[in-house]
């Protein structure tokens, strides 16, 4: 997943299968500097990030309807 950011700023997201763990990668450019973070997480820590970004979806899109889901 890639999104462009304000400021000319980017964001790169991907996720993989390792030896049985699950591997997510994020690259973060801005202003002719890069950063990357690889992260290593069991399937079900894996299942409770996804679960925490999702939630917190949510909740910002019930915000942004104001407060109705």
């Amino acid at each position: 997943s890639e999104a462009d950011l304000s400021d000319g700023r980017y964001l790169t997201v991907n996720a993989a299968r390792g030896t049985g763990l699950v591997e997510l990668g994020l690259f973060y450019s801005a202003d002719l500097v890069s950063y990357q973070s690889l992260m290593t997480f069991t399937p079900e820590q894996a299942r409770a990030v996804a679960a925490e970004l999702m939630a917190c979806a949510d909740a910002h899109e019930a915000g942004a309807a104001g407060g109705r889901a």
